[in-house]
């Protein structure tokens, strides 16, 4: 049970990404912030790409998580296994951070920053 738990925290359970509920907010202005067809469109196609990356690395976090409470529940506990679960793990997340990056850039090179205040609801001081 604490091998599960230790598990699920470092691995962060594969259930959630800091990067949805903004998305989910975004999207939810999307049509009100930006009026422009094509410029919408592209934005929800971002959106999107960001939600799409999102959950296959949820995916990707699930079964890595679920191979390793494997090796820790297996009388013969490989370490030379475990090892390269989590270099696969440091891996992915390293991959991960790359493509959330690079989606971000698309979208910030998509939007004014008046657009992108509105998107994920920010106000400025004034």
């Amino acid at each position: 049970m604490l091998v599960a738990l230790f598990t699920y925290l470092l691995l962060g359970g594969g259930d959630s990404f800091g990067a949805m509920p903004y998305i989910e907010l975004a999207r939810a202005n999307l049509n009100a912030t930006i009026t422009d067809d094509e410029q919408r469109a592209a934005t929800e196609e971002i959106l999107l790409a960001i939600e799409t990356r999102a959950a296959a690395q949820a995916d990707d976090v699930a079964s890595l998580s679920a191979n390793l409470q494997g090796q820790f529940g297996s009388r013969d506990l490989d370490a030379a296994a475990i090892d390269a679960l989590w270099e696969e793990y440091f891996e992915t997340n390293a991959d991960y951070a790359d493509d959330m990056l690079d989606l971000r850039f698309q979208l910030r090179d998509e939007v004014s920053r008046e657009q992108w205040s509105n998107l994920f609801g920010i106000k400025h001081a004034e």
